[in-house]
């Protein structure tokens, strides 16, 4: 898997360059905007106890001064949900497009599942599902299945482009779809599931007089970003991942190369967790076939994967 991790810049930066950006200015008075240099706060005492009663020592914390957190004025998730199409219809139907809480249960479990749009046809083509559930589910199909999957809220738009390489043609046409990376960023800012697990100030970590490093924003890295963007805005570390994997859901068998996105302030232990779904697809990168000689594939490729990652981390 190749992962590639983000500097500081105005906008998101290419696969082989800068890829954070930095934005929001921070109110007089926020925690961490003091002129006078790094502060350090001293952490409250552990409640864990050594040998004789004694507490563990205090932990010494020294933030990057004039770092911005949050403001206020930006858009967030319930601006985002309200902004929906079909936000009115959800006002007394919160699962719509589906009827209730068990038939989207059911539908998730279905689109999640390993099963191919085939397989999805022929178990709801079930005795025992037609007798018991089918009067009670919106669709018949997979087709149907997916068309309502598409009506829900949806995150930045996708689009495509078509990758034309002089001189080394394919055997079908090569199709990049990638979606705005600034918007999948921010989409991950407004997610409620990681409000309390943000770090967006860098903070140098001791412990016993040793420099220990939790978080991203703990590195020497997060420090020297910060110091190099203007006083007031906020450090955001952008984390890219890449790997050719099957797709088989809903899909047929297919080979895809998703480019996905993820924000290393997002603490490791949510981050993580399969489930928080913490890293955004935000790009579909081609995986051709190339009609060349056999010993220029390989180089062509790796010619294309970067042009395409380019082409989508620059929107």
């Amino acid at each position: 898997m190749q992962k590639l991790y983000g500097a500081t810049g105005g906008a998101l930066g290419g696969m082989s360059g800068a890829g954070g950006f930095a934005g929001g200015a921070a109110p007089r008075g926020f925690p961490g905007a003091s002129d006078d240099g790094p502060t350090t706060a001293q952490a409250s005492r552990r409640s864990t106890k050594l040998g004789h009663g004694l507490l563990l020592p205090l932990q010494p914390v020294e933030q990057f001064p004039a770092a911005a957190g949050t403001a206020a004025g930006g858009k967030g998730f319930v601006h985002w949900m309200e902004s929906d199409v079909f936000a009115d219809l959800r006002k007394n139907n919160l699962y719509y497009p589906f009827s209730g809480k068990q038939e989207w249960e059911f539908a998730r479990f279905l689109a999640l599942s390993s099963l191919t749009m085939k397989e999805i046809n022929e178990f709801l083509q079930l005795e025992l599902v037609q007798q018991h559930l089918a009067s009670l589910l919106s669709f018949k199909t997979a087709k149907e299945l997916r068309q309502r999957i598409e009506l829900l809220p949806t995150g930045p738009e996708w689009k495509s482009r078509t990758i034309v390489i002089p001189g080394f043609p394919t055997k079908k046409p090569i199709v990049l779809f990638y979606r705005n990376s600034l918007e999948c960023i921010q989409l991950l800012l407004r997610n409620p599931l990681f409000a309390n697990h943000l770090d967006l100030v860098p903070t140098k970590l001791y412990e016993n007089g040793q420099r220990i490093h939790k978080e991203w924003i703990n590195s020497d890295g997060a420090w020297a970003m910060q110091h190099a963007i203007p006083r007031g805005r906020t450090v955001l570390g952008v984390v890219a991942s890449s790997d050719k994997t099957n797709i088989s859901v809903m899909n047929g068998d297919r080979v895809a190369h998703p480019f996905l996105l993820s924000l290393a302030n997002i603490q490791m232990d949510v981050a993580t967790k399969a489930s928080n779904n913490a890293f955004l697809m935000a790009a579909l990168l081609p995986v051709p076939r190339f009609l060349c000689d056999k010993k220029l594939r390989s180089v062509m490729e790796a010619r294309l994967f970067i042009i395409a990652s380019t082409l989508s981390a620059h929107r």
